[in-house]
């Protein structure tokens, strides 16, 4: 019995501490995948302070910086330590190269064709890190770059040409993400903690170097247009140090945290991007984590923060300037900026608290993307994507993509263009018929022995001819007051609908874009097209317009199939022009910007006509992200109707 008493209890204790550690690794596995305490890249460059001795040299080709897009950014997804994930077999479509990393499902790379994505996997210490990635199954991916970072590393690609920005900087590095906003003590997440490292910022091409880069930058960029002499990879930019962005009324949060980091730590160049100029200067792209400003300021998305923090860093660079950092002793933190620092009075006023970007609800439609990979790839990479040493300059495509030429010629807009319908039967109208009268024939006699008459008739203007009276027949000539019976008109079939354009907008209306085309319902096989039309540009602040962005996908993908987008002659000749024409059949991106030295834009009509080609019975909806830069230099959305085509 003894026995039996003691064997019951230690078989209860077993039970018990088996159900325990069930439940622990039940809960573990389980545990929202948040940021943890643990800090990224602690011996990264990103970490160091701007010493106090380096030496500060003014640019003054950059106005402004601001976050990327969110379609274009790094997605970021966290397995916490302790929990088991499947391993994914990752295949380098470039090198070849194939490893085995463990990548939850769930983890969704960018909408674009950048296809970038992070995970970072507390329980094995490392940072995985995608470029252009596709599910090509559920257990499969492919991608054009590939690299996993030690999370206690300094973040930079070793061996150095495995790279998936042009600089080797891991993408979380830099990045402004949930880990910046967790608190240490408690692990939740505060939206009043600082930036703690330096930014990653991405520059356009026309201001970099062709394939240059210095430390702690591993390679360059191919795509840089300005030679030995441009803006290296691993370059450091600074705002002065006498910037106190606590005593600015009326920041956004988001932009105060911005401009303290650029000021304590920095911007490091990173990779290049495609945005345009604002206010006639070159912005950068900085990397923020898609969906953190959700949960930091209760804003759907980063992008509806784009056009506030933009104009508030410009506003802030333009009377304190941006600086090229040199030399200097690391480890050695700068001097506090002083509390009562103001803004010097400038011709550009601070921006007010309320931003002036109002997204709409169907604007947004690479967020409703599904989140776990299908069976078959839903994209599947182009061959002319770049390699990873090479890394292309369209990261982070955004609502301020910088061109690379200078503006110059004069603007010559054309006319908006009025679609018609030319109805396939012509109908038959009421006719009078009016009888010849009978000829009169007028002699002149004259001494010839045998008199002739000669007349030109009707059907020829050159030939004589002898005219010889013929007898009236039996069967008179019909009166004049006979008329034929008309024919009524045969009706249009009911299969071919009569094409409905939308009407413009009245005059002193807001300035928008919308979508135009003959018929919205097509046969399936048939070439059509679409004219993005402007319409009351005068409405824009400063009575014109000087850049027009779109930024456009057809949902779902399938019925139709963009083939080509053709700019029409709104803008001056010599404007700038950032295109991906089609690069998916379901995509395109067009952003033109008046030349420097142009007017703006004043008068209406077509920015760009698409060449779509049926492809499948159904329907899609075309829909877009508008932008316009207005003559006050301002960057804003504007509303868009979606456009519905349907194909039989």
């Amino acid at each position: 019995m003894i026995y039996w008493y003691i064997s019951k209890r230690v078989f209860a204790r077993v039970w018990l501490m088996t159900l325990l550690l069930t439940l622990a690794l039940f809960f573990t596995q389980y545990q929202p995948a948040e940021a943890q305490t643990v800090q990224l890249y602690p011996s990264s460059a990103f970490r160091t302070p701007i010493p106090a001795n380096a030496s500060y040299t003014q640019e003054t080709r950059i106005g402004s910086f601001r976050q990327g897009q969110e379609m274009w950014s790094t997605p970021t997804f966290r397995v916490a330590a302790g929990t088991s994930v499947p391993l994914v077999t990752i295949t380098n479509v470039d090198s070849g190269r194939v490893e085995r990393w463990p990548i939850p499902t769930t983890a969704v790379p960018a909408a674009e064709d950048d296809g970038a994505m992070a995970v970072i996997n507390y329980g094995t210490g490392l940072v995985y890190e995608f470029y252009a990635a596709t599910w090509t199954s559920p257990t499969t991916i492919n991608a054009y770059g590939m690299v996993s970072f030690p999370i206690n590393g300094n973040g930079v690609s070793n061996p150095t040409y495995r790279r998936v920005s042009a600089a080797g900087f891991a993408l979380t590095n830099g990045i402004v993400s949930l880990e910046d906003f967790t608190n240490p003590a408690t692990g939740a997440v505060d939206a009043s903690r600082s930036i703690n490292h330096a930014l990653s910022m991405h520059l356009p091409a026309a201001l970099l170097g062709t394939d240059t880069f210095i430390s702690p930058a591993v390679g360059g960029e191919t795509s840089g247009t300005a030679g030995a002499t441009g803006i290296p990879m691993g370059a450091l930019y600074a705002l002065p140090r006498n910037l106190n962005p606590n005593s600015i009324s009326g920041l956004h949060p988001l932009t105060v945290r911005l401009l303290t980091a650029a000021r304590d730590y920095g911007l490091y160049i990173s990779d290049a991007t495609g945005a345009p100029m604002y206010n006639g200067k070159y912005a950068g792209t900085l990397e923020m984590e898609p969906g953190l400003a959700s949960r930091l300021y209760g804003t759907p998305l980063n992008d509806d923060l784009i056009s506030r923090v933009q104009s508030e860093v410009y506003s802030v660079i333009q009377s304190y300037g941006i600086y090229r950092i040199n030399g200097g002793t690391p480890g050695t933190p700068p001097p506090a900026a002083t509390a009562t620092m103001t803004v010097p009075p400038t011709n550009t006023p601070l921006p007010s608290a309320t931003p002036t970007r109002t997204p709409t609800a169907t604007q947004t439609p690479t967020v409703t993307r599904t989140p776990s990979p299908s069976a078959t790839p839903t994209r599947t990479p182009t061959a002319t994507r770049t390699p990873t040493v090479t890394r292309t300059p369209t990261r982070t495509p955004s609502p301020t993509r910088t061109p690379t030429v200078t503006r110059t010629p004069t603007r010559t807009p054309g006319p908006s263009p009025t679609p018609t319908h030319t109805p396939t039967r012509t109908p038959v109208i009421t006719a009078t018929r009016t009888p010849s009268p009978t000829p009169t024939l007028t002699a002149t006699r004259t001494p010839s022995p045998t008199p002739t008459f000669t007349v030109t008739p009707a059907l020829t203007n050159t030939a004589t001819r002898t005219w010889t009276p013929i007898p009236p027949t039996a069967t008179p000539l019909p009166t004049n007051t006979a008329t034929w019976t008309p024919i009524p008109p045969t009706p249009l079939p009911t299969s071919t609908p009569i094409p409905t354009i939308p009407p413009a907008p009245p005059a002193g209306a807001p300035v928008a874009v919308r979508a135009v085309t003959v018929s919205p319902t097509v046969v399936n096989g048939t070439i059509f097209t679409i004219d993005m039309v402007l319409d009351n540009p005068t409405g824009a602040a400063g009575g014109g317009v000087n850049n027009v962005e779109l930024d456009c996908i057809f949902t779902p993908d399938g019925p139709v199939a963009g083939q080509n987008v053709t700019a029409s002659s709104m803008f001056a000749p010599g404007s700038v022009v950032n295109l991906q024409n089609y690069q998916w059949p379901d995509y395109f991106y067009y952003d033109v910007y008046q030349a420097a030295g142009s007017p703006p834009v004043t008068v209406g009509g077509t920015v760009v006509t698409l060449t779509i080609r049926a492809n499948a019975p159904g329907s899609t909806a075309l829909q877009c992200n508008v932008h316009i830069t207005d003559a006050a230099g301002s960057y804003l959305v504007i509303p868009f109707t979606p456009l519905t085509i349907t194909v039989q």
